[in-house]
């Protein structure tokens, strides 16, 4: 073989391996998924979208009966912590957005327990992708797509996108937080 044979054939192979490894933007994403007919409801400890707000209470009394669920803020959240599943024990606070009586959204905060401004391997920036590496092994389907902003002085936020379920996560540098919102965009959009 030649050497112009060779680098030909190197060169259509990397032509082949460019042309399949495009990576899909989030508008990709949110348009694919959207065309399924496929949905997810679940989102966590049984509590899925459209549950209505009797259910989403008599569920949160059950958990807190089991120590599961545990009340916050005059009860207008809910929290629950996570011992292992993350490199330090984690805090999550959440609350649903009832539109119609039904859970279309829901916000939450991941927060390291123990998190404090001198301590940088708990802070927001490692929680995020710890919350993005373990909320891939929850969730499965699509990886989370990384969105950068254009003002420099915010943080990337990751988004993962599968069928109706949308979940963001997005740090807040002040309080050390990472912020997670699911949505049903069958319903919101």
């Amino acid at each position: 073989m030649s050497i112009g044979m060779i680098a030909g054939m190197i060169g259509i192979v990397f032509l082949l391996f460019m042309g399949c490894s495009k990576t899909m933007t989030y508008e990709d994403v949110l348009a694919e998924e959207l065309a399924k007919d496929v949905r997810y409801d679940s989102l966590f400890y049984g509590i899925h979208f459209n549950m209505t707000t009797p259910a989403f209470l008599d569920h949160c009394f059950e958990m807190n009966q089991k120590k599961i669920f545990f009340q916050y803020g005059a009860g207008s959240e809910v929290i629950v912590k996570f011992d292992e599943e993350f490199k330090f024990p984690v805090e999550f606070k959440f609350s649903p957005n009832l539109e119609k009586h039904l859970i279309q959204k829901l916000q939450g905060r991941f927060l390291y327990i123990g998190r404090n401004p001198f301590n940088n391997e708990r802070g927001s920036d490692v929680l995020i992708l710890d919350l993005v590496r373990q909320m891939e092994v929850w969730y499965g389907g699509r990886k989370f797509i990384k969105i950068s902003p254009v003002d420099k002085w915010l943080t990337d936020r990751y988004v993962k996108i599968d069928g109706n379920r949308k979940i963001t996560l997005e740090q807040n540098l002040v309080t050390g937080e990472v912020q997670v919102l699911f949505e049903d965009l069958k319903r919101i959009l």
